[in-house]
């Protein structure tokens, strides 16, 4: 296939192909391969069927040592891969994102963001995120640029840069960026003498402004505060892996909320316990937050942890700390990636594994309380792959990098792997024990099993109800009947 490339509104758009497709279909930007077709939203798996599933695997075919897949994001139908050292025009490491968006049942390739005028190692693409219509893009040389979409059509709205980076300000800005609505966060962990800080902007009117700089209350040298940030309406979490706790250099998260156009810093979150790089990705959603340390050390050096935390009022309270419910190596590095949406989060472990393949784990809430994880490993492993360096999360699908996955003959091409996460497992609704998934078991008022679950060997505690009434509608009726006939059939002892 040929990389088939043209320019538009002012940025780089490339077409892409099926594997197979014939050379006389010149789209040949991204090739979609290994495709596990997901159910449509809404719809249910059929019973026993509770592994998340590959909907697609996407590679961008622009040559070796792109690091597709390096930075992802997710939000609605629409995701973002960075790819930041991507040549560009003959231009090296100039880097470059692509938009995919769902399509029916898959993820399809919508737009290829390159900006112009490309400079040698600009790394453009080290950290993406998407809001709507909304993209912002960093590059390693100090700037963020964002992106709006209409139609199908994308555009460069902006580019950012730090506003006291003239007297010395901003060192790292663009290492971490967040977005939410209009309201962008931009993290700069080398601020400062490398305290690191937080640059938040706004948009009025299609024209973004700087809003605040911020700063945290106990400022430290190699802190690194902004390595890594997540912004949900008025509270933005900052990451500082390098800063202090009681229990030395463990590293810290920062919560700062906004009243107005104000942000005030509302707590520090430490660990409770030693561990290492706490603060190296943070997510947040809702009342909660997950703070991955990839260094803990508890299963062994490196092995990784994630931390999560819930706030009341303006109170955040540490929850529990989660590794895998499977023996975790050292340097396995569990906790360097990590997102959140609802009740349900992703850790990544992109060192777990023979030879570096890297893996990810699937967390679930149920009374609130996190599972221990359902892993989630590639199809077609490779060495050193970097699987799960960096993950997305969106209700039902998430999307997982492998900046270092090889693709043809292209060594360190990357990947990044789409899935559907929605997945069946027992619960217990009214005195009975049924499959389903966690969002709907939790929507009629059950009591969730886990993942990978049946209803073999689950007794269900029984709950107030009106007797004969077999299928808990609280309704004596015919429909009583079936349920009763199962049961009769089935045998055994009550519950």
């Amino acid at each position: 296939m040929v990389r088939n490339s043209f320019r538009k509104s002012g940025f780089q758009s490339m077409g892409w192909a099926l594997e197979g497709e014939s050379g006389s279909a010149r789209f040949a930007s991204i090739l979609l391969t290994s495709a596990v077709i997901a159910l449509p939203a809404g719809a249910h798996r059929a019973m026993g069927q509770c592994a998340p599933s590959q909907i697609v695997k996407v590679d961008n075919l622009g040559g070796a040592n792109d690091w597709f897949g390096n930075k992802v994001a997710i939000q609605g139908d629409t995701a973002i891969v960075g790819a930041w050292l991507d040549d560009v025009g003959g231009v090296v490491d100039a880097g470059s994102a692509y938009v995919l968006v769902q399509s029916n049942t898959t993820w399809a390739w919508q737009a290829t963001l390159s900006p112009a005028g490309a400079t040698n190692f600009r790394r453009f693409g080290q950290a993406v995120d998407v809001f709507g219509d909304t993209v912002a893009v960093a590059t390693q040389q100090g700037s963020v640029y964002v992106f709006t979409r209409s139609g199908s059509s994308w555009t460069e709205q902006a580019n950012l840069t730090a506003p006291d980076s003239g007297t010395g300000g901003g060192g790292g800005f663009g290492i971490s960026v967040a977005v939410d609505g209009d309201t962008l966060a931009v993290g700069a962990h080398a601020d400062g003498n490398t305290e690191g800080a937080v640059y938040i902007f706004v948009r009025s009117g299609g024209i973004w402004t700087f809003q605040q700089k911020l700063i945290a209350s106990d400022p430290e040298i190699v802190a690194l505060m902004g390595i890594s940030v997540d912004l949900e309406g008025d509270t933005l979490i900052a990451g500082a892996p390098g800063a202090l706790s009681a229990f030395g250099t463990t590293g810290a998260a920062y919560v700062f909320t906004r009243v107005g156009t104000v942000w005030a810093e509302e707590q520090k979150l430490v660990p409770t316990s030693a561990t290492d790089d706490f603060g190296t990705d943070v997510a947040i959603s809702g009342e909660t937050v997950v703070v991955g340390a990839p260094a803990d050390n508890q299963a062994g050096g490196g092995a990784g942890a994630a931390f999560f935390y819930d706030r009341s009022g303006t109170t955040w309270t540490f929850q529990v700390k989660r590794m895998p419910n499977e023996v975790l190596v050292s340097g396995d590095n569990y906790g360097q990636s990590v997102a959140l949406y609802g009740d349900t989060a992703i850790i990544g472990a992109y060192r777990d594994e023979m030879n570096d393949w890297g893996s990810v784990w699937l967390l679930t809430r149920q009374g609130g309380a996190w599972s221990l994880g359902l892993k989630i490993s590639a199809a077609d492993p490779g060495n050193q792959a970097e699987f799960g360096i960096s993950v997305g999360l969106e209700q039902d699908v998430a999307v997982v990098g492998a900046p270092l996955a090889d693709a043809l003959s292209s060594t360190n091409h990357g990947s990044a792997y789409f899935y559907d996460i929605r997945c069946d497992g027992a619960c217990c609704v009214n005195g009975f024990c049924t499959r389903m998934s966690l969002g709907d078991c939790n929507a009629v008022g059950g009591v969730f099993q886990g993942l990978a679950t049946n209803c073999t060997g689950v007794m269900c505690a029984p709950q107030d109800c009106c007797p004969g009434d077999m299928n808990g509608d609280l309704i004596l009726n015919g429909l009583d009947v079936q349920p009763f006939v199962t049961l009769m059939l089935q045998g055994g002892v009550c519950p």
